[in-house]
């Protein structure tokens, strides 16, 4: 956001085009607002969203989509061996810094 208001405040083409922007969001925001307020959109919006939500969590409960997908793609094997890699090297560093701690606390 701060380098979008410092951008604005140049006088070459890249600010012309940060302005230009920046107006057609506040417009289009504004818009936004209005239709909400004359239709309320927002809620229906979120209604509609629940209903996939729930309707796409009963499909994959039912049928365990996401089970044969995992099955197939050996995500969660490969999400494990990475936080185990990451968990080793953190052990390491760790051991590293507590190596060199000690050794300077050590030292005269």
């Amino acid at each position: 956001a701060c380098l979008a208001a410092y951008s604005a405040t140049l006088g070459n083409s890249f600010g012309a085009a940060v302005k230009s922007a920046g107006s057609a969001a506040t417009k289009v925001y504004a818009k936004t607002l209005e239709l909400n307020e004359q239709y309320d959109v927002l809620p229906k919006a979120k209604s509609a969203l629940d209903t996939v939500a729930t309707a796409t969590s009963n499909l994959d409960k039912n049928y365990g989509i996401t089970a044969k997908i995992d099955e197939q793609l050996k995500i969660s094997a490969a999400v494990e061996k990475a936080v185990s890699k990451v968990s080793e090297v953190k052990e390491s560093v760790t051991a590293k810094v507590s190596d060199l701690k000690s050794k300077a606390d050590a030292a005269p």
